[in-house]
């Protein structure tokens, strides 16, 4: 799932989250998962991509790296123009 050189873990909070299944969290960011846990999404406070859904946690956490450490993201994402 992550990264096991990576200083940072994921964890689970909620068996439960508010998306039907388990809220994760890294970097002390939420991750809410579906049910199925085949869509995720994650709330960074200012991200130009929070709220976003995406199709895997390690995208998120590639995400979430990028943002935290340089305040950019990942290709092939890109900031939203306007």
């Amino acid at each position: 799932m992550s990264d096991p050189s990576s200083p940072h873990a994921v964890t689970t909070s909620a068996d439960i989250g508010p998306w039907g299944g388990p809220t994760r969290r890294y970097r002390d960011v939420p991750i809410e998962a579906n049910e199925k846990e085949t869509v995720f999404g994650f709330h960074l406070h200012g991200h130009p991509m929070e709220r976003g859904s995406f199709g895997s946690v390690d995208a998120l956490i590639r995400i979430i790296d990028a943002w935290l450490d340089t305040r950019t993201l990942p290709a092939p994402y890109r900031m939203p123009e306007g």
